[in-house]
């Protein structure tokens, strides 16, 4: 019995973390952060279907910043600043991004993306759903960019990912 009742706690204390504020074990995140060494952008392979009409309607993208601690571990942190995802009708080469009209822009203020921001497997992301039904891409393979300002008006770009779109 006594066991068991340490295993039960073991297991306990593995789900809620051990860690101090901001850890991986942590259940709030560390505050927002200039202070970023990389970020990375993926999103759903294909374009997803959200209502009973054919055809795709947009695409799950998720956003992680990372920084690194004191000990030089790498930490998901959450950012000060805006978020912007750009679409853009075509494969477009991180090289010619910046210079490239997107076809879609998605921006989220620095005050709402707290609401976009959680945890999974121990580290902290954006994830955002972005409909695109009110202007839906032309191509059958578009390419999607996140760009990060930061509050000193500094732009950040991710790689670009592609996603396949099957066409209406």
């Amino acid at each position: 019995m006594k066991n068991r009742q340490v295993l039960v706690w073991l297991f306990a204390l593995a789900l809620v973390g051990c860690e101090g504020p901001g850890g991986r074990g942590a259940l709030r995140p560390p505050p927002p952060t200039v202070d970023v060494a990389a970020f990375s952008l993926s999103s759903s392979p294909t374009a997803l279907n959200w209502d009973d009409k054919p055809g795709p309607d947009g695409v799950i993208a998720r956003v992680q910043f990372f920084r690194l601690g004191s000990k030089d571990e790498v930490l998901s942190v959450p950012v000060k600043g805006e978020l912007e995802f750009l679409l853009f009708d075509s494969r477009v080469p991180a090289a010619e991004v910046v210079k490239a009209q997107p076809s879609k822009t998605w921006r989220f203020p620095a005050e709402d993306l707290p609401n976009f921001l959680g945890k999974q497997m121990g580290m902290w992301a954006y994830q955002m759903q972005l409909d695109w039904r009110d202007k839906p891409p032309k191509a059958s393979v578009v390419t999607l960019v996140a760009r990060w300002k930061r509050p000193d008006g500094a732009w950040r770009y991710s790689d670009p990912t592609l996603v396949a779109v099957s066409l209406r």
